[in-house]
This record gives structure tokens, sequence and C-alpha cells, in this order.
């Protein structure tokens, strides 16, 4: 199953584009058929990215990041490598890795961690140089 973006319409917090998954460019919500011409320029094929659970064994005392079991929690016969997989729960956008356990148990564990937190500062004025 592929998955697809209609920017015909917004998600469920109001943002322009809504994630769907079938065979074809057909949104659920609007109707609009993406394999029409006329309106191809609506939709965005996503690609699909699957979790790659971390490993029991490898996962014990090595910190944050971890060895995935190297295939999707939605099926062992998807190799990471055939197909896009992270450990990063957060990014997954595969609908049935998001219901599997393994998951779940991952998406309950998430914190924001301390050094991925850093200050930012934009200086607007003077950014443009203009030479005459």
């Amino acid at each position: 199953m592929k998955g697809w973006r209609c920017y015909n319409c917004n998600n469920d917090k109001g943002d322009p584009g809504l994630d769907f998954y079938g065979d074809k460019p057909i949104c659920p919500k609007c109707g609009l058929d993406g394999t029409n011409q006329r309106y191809r320029g609506l939709f965005a094929a996503l690609k699909v990215i699957h979790f790659d659970a971390p490993d029991p064994a490898l996962a014990k005392g090595s910190g944050r990041h971890t060895r995935g079991i190297g295939h999707a929690a939605c099926d062992p016969k998807l190799k990471v490598g055939t197909v896009q997989a992270t450990g990063e729960p957060t990014v997954v956008n595969c609908p049935a890795c998001r219901e599997s356990q393994a998951w779940i148990d991952a998406d309950k564990t998430v914190n924001f961690n301390p050094e991925d937190d850093f200050p930012v500062s934009i200086d607007l004025a003077g950014t443009m140089i203009v030479k005459g």
C-alpha cells in the first residue's frame, strides 16, 4: 500500500495536507482523484517509514542509540534496506507499524533529550547587504 497526501484537504490539526494510504491517490475525505491529470498537482506520494524496533540484546547498556532488529515491526519479511525504517517512533508513518506492540511500547518511552535542545538566535537586521 502506498502513502499519499492530498493538499485539497487539511489534516486533523488544521495543517495543509491530509495523509492517507491506498493503492491510488484518491482522497478519502474529499474524493478528489489524483489519477486525473487535472488534480495530479494536489497530491504528493509519501515515503512510508517503518519501525525497526530496538534489538533487546543489543539495547542493554548501549545508551540512547541502539541497533534495530533489522526488519519492520509490521512484517518480519520487510527487511531494513529493502524498505525505509527507523528506530525513532515519532518519525514512523506506517499505519501497521504504529499498531504493533513494539511501536506502542517505544512511543510510550519517547522523551525529549536535552542534547537535542540548544539555543538558536537569528539576526534579521543587517542580514542583507546591498552594494551600490
